[in-house]
């Protein structure tokens, strides 16, 4: 039921896109903590985002690192459409948007981009949908996973699911190291200082993955 009202929010409230491309969502300070974890990592060439709405996290991360390639999809052909808009008038050549959910990635050959990063999309994905999605974004990065999400001990869910990160990749194979930042209030506020976390899962390298 939340992806469907992400997919179809533009018709269920005129006014949903106001703030997702403006300047002051593109300042959101938790945007520094994902451009910093991206930069510390040298060599990173390509970036693909799961449920981009319309870029905003690629344009920011464009700003700071114009040598990637990055690619976002997202199941919102309105959000999508929004960002390309943007992205062509901004000129912002490094940044290509498509339509797409979960089977996009499952269609994707292995390690086709060094990272895959989600900002507050899996809290919307079930437990057992997450558990077919992660092996599928491990298969696909070369680099790791990053995600900003909300997460708990113990898989909870109160209008948005907070996933246990730590005990789910702990049970799939191809993980070498999972990181947790704790997101504070100089970068976010309400349910995202108690539960909102900056994750980095790094990948191992497996034979025949």
């Amino acid at each position: 039921m939340d992806t469907f009202i992400w997919k179809y929010r533009h018709y269920i409230r005129a006014d949903w896109e106001e703030g997702y491309l403006d300047a002051e969502s593109l300042r959101h300070p938790h945007r520094r903590l994902i451009s910093a974890l991206v930069g510390s990592t040298p060599g990173v060439k390509t970036l693909l985002e799961f449920g981009t709405g319309s870029g905003i996290n690629l344009v920011h991360l464009s700003s700071h690192y114009p040598e990637i390639k990055y690619f976002g999809i997202d199941i919102n052909r309105r959000a999508i459409l929004n960002g390309i808009d943007y992205i062509n008038n901004n000129s912002l050549h490094n940044i290509g948007l498509s339509v797409g959910d979960a089977t996009a990635i499952k269609e994707m050959g292995s390690s086709t981009v060094d990272y895959i990063l989600t900002d507050a999309v899996l809290m919307y994905i079930d437990p057992d949908s997450l558990l077919e999605l992660l092996p599928q974004m491990l298969r696909v990065c070369k680099v790791g996973i990053i995600l900003c999400e909300q997460c708990s001990v113990g898989s909870v869910y109160n209008d948005h699911w907070r996933h246990d990160y730590q005990a789910v990749f702990g049970t799939l194979a191809g993980v070498k190291s999972i990181s947790l930042e704790k997101i504070g209030e100089e970068h976010w506020s309400g349910d995202w200082v108690k539960y909102g976390y900056l994750i980095e899962v790094k990948k191992s390298h497996i034979k025949n993955q």
